[in-house]
């Protein structure tokens, strides 16, 4: 789904031929796939107009994958990686804050004041926030299940053991008495 029009850049530089570049490059493109988000891949090796953009924009980072939206740096493949460990890709890349020229057609042409533009911040932080004590909500409940489901098979696997033993020694109990009834025919 890659495409020259897209909100998500992804630089890095094919020359190196770097197993790890290649496989970084790989892994973000399956990710945006998955989340059918388009990308635009952006080698710049061969342009140094790209480079130079890059290395401008992203605060001296060096590393030779990274991601911007809407020409703003989000971070390296390292913090990307991070996103996806854990499940929180479209927050970092932040899809669903609303591009300058998108904020200035909202306005009806006049870029909002850096007050409202503050208040539809803190608003985003809000509802990203609530998505975050969601997902770990759903967490602690499956672990609150695993714990449950893992009690009711050691319970399970003890009353077997039980019935074993018992089993067990009611055959000790049957064998001895029936030693006992050929000693007493005998």
């Amino acid at each position: 789904m890659a495409t020259d029009s897209a909100r998500v850049q992804v630089y890095y530089t094919s020359l190196l031929g770097s197993r790890t570049t290649h496989a970084a490059v790989q892994q973000v493109r399956t990710t945006l796939e998955m989340h059918e988000i388009p990308y635009q891949l952006v080698d710049f090796a061969f342009s140094e107009e790209d480079k130079l953009y890059m290395r401008r924009n992203n605060g001296g980072n060096t590393e030779l994958v990274q991601i911007f939206v809407d020409g703003e740096f989000r971070g390296p493949y390292s913090k990307f990686k991070e996103a996806i460990e854990d499940y929180e890709v479209e927050s970092f890349l932040a899809l669903d804050k609303p591009k300058v020229d998108e904020l200035e057609a909202i306005a009806g042409g006049e870029m909002p004041s850096e007050a409202e533009l503050l208040a539809l911040l803190e608003e985003e932080e809000a509802k990203d926030a609530a998505t975050k004590a969601g997902a770990e909500t759903a967490v602690k409940t499956q672990t609150t299940t695993v714990k449950v489901e893992t009690t009711v098979v050691t319970e399970t696997v003890t009353e077997a053991v039980t019935a074993t033993t018992l089993t067990t020694e009611a055959a000790g109990e049957i064998k001895a008495a029936e030693a006992a009834e050929a000693d007493s025919t005998n």
